[in-house]
């Protein structure tokens, strides 16, 4: 969702499902990370909720990377057609007839 705070917002569980603790906190770790890199440039603020699933544990560093980044781009591309849409419906209803 887009925010008007003017800065990303990230929220984030990982469940004991996924592994240990040295596990979660290294996917915790790398999440926030790539997430410090990447979201603050090119992109709107917006606050995204992510939730790990177990087959997060078997990508590296870089993998994970890729995916949130690509991930990221379909979501914003997404809410710009919805936010698009929205506008054209509320511009229909306003208009005279």
């Amino acid at each position: 969702m887009w925010n008007g705070e003017g800065f990303h917002r990230l929220g984030m569980t990982v469940s004991r499902k996924v592994g240990n603790a040295v596990t979660r906190n290294r996917i915790k770790r790398w999440v926030r990370e790539i997430f410090r890199k990447k979201f603050g440039r090119d992109l709107e603020p917006m606050d995204l909720v992510l939730n790990a699933k177990k087959a997060i544990v078997q990508c590296n560093y870089h993998q994970l990377e890729e995916e949130l980044v690509q991930g990221s781009i379909r979501l914003h591309r997404n809410l710009k057609k919805r936010n698009l849409r929205e506008e054209t419906s509320e511009s229909d209803k306003t208009a005279p007839c």
